[in-house]
């Protein structure tokens, strides 16, 4: 019997209908690589992908991931860094050029020193991200709420969602409402094609 796709798979759904070869792609939350993974994948060897994590070892195991999947090569740069130096890490060129951004919030999984994404920073990180995102191009954000701090991160940025002009930017959420114990929940903000503005809603992407 088919069953509803988790959170993450649904980000990835999404992602692989924006994406063509020869795009440029970031993962501002590496953590163990799987979003970094299938980003590489999309773009292929034409297109670029950036991605950044704020520990040694995902970085690490997102090359293994890379290299075990064979799609390690020189149009993908991992960076040492937090996501708030977002602007500072990507180079000129990709300003107004990035097709998906992609953020998977939280701590990473299965880390001996867990260190969580934090909301001042990941307000600014999702900030940045509206100036490199191409017209017609895509953000995804997973963001979890069952560990310390996570609640107060998803609800600053619902709010920050919601303050986003609609005749710019295009605000999807999704989740489970009917799960009580604290479920993530997966933003989609799509940066509107100026030529479409005066169009009806819901031309993807």
């Amino acid at each position: 019997m088919p069953s509803l796709p988790r959170l993450t798979e649904m980000a990835h759904w999404l992602v692989s209908l924006w994406i063509r070869p020869g795009d440029f792609a970031i993962d501002a939350t590496a953590g163990n690589g799987h979003d970094t993974a299938i980003l590489a994948r999309l773009v292929g060897l034409s297109g670029r992908v950036l991605a950044l994590d704020i520990q040694p070892e995902g970085l690490e195991n997102t090359r293994l991931r890379l290299v075990e999947e064979g799609t390690f090569g020189e149009h993908i740069k991992l960076v040492l860094a937090d996501h708030a130096r977002l602007e500072q890490v990507a180079s000129a060129e990709w300003l107004g050029c990035v097709r998906v951004i992609m953020f998977n919030l939280g701590y990473r999984p299965n880390s001996e020193r867990p260190v969580s994404t934090g909301l001042v920073t990941t307000l600014s990180a999702m900030g940045q991200s509206l100036g490199l995102l191409a017209e017609g191009g895509l953000m995804t954000v997973v963001a979890y709420r069952a560990h310390e701090g996570g609640e107060s991160e998803t609800q600053a940025i619902l709010e920050w969602a919601m303050g986003l002009d609609d005749r710019l930017w295009h605000v999807a959420r999704y989740d489970l409402p009917n799960i009580r114990s604290r479920p993530p929940i997966l933003l989609a903000i799509n940066k509107r094609k100026q030529k479409s503005l005066d169009k009806n809603f819901g031309h993807f992407p």
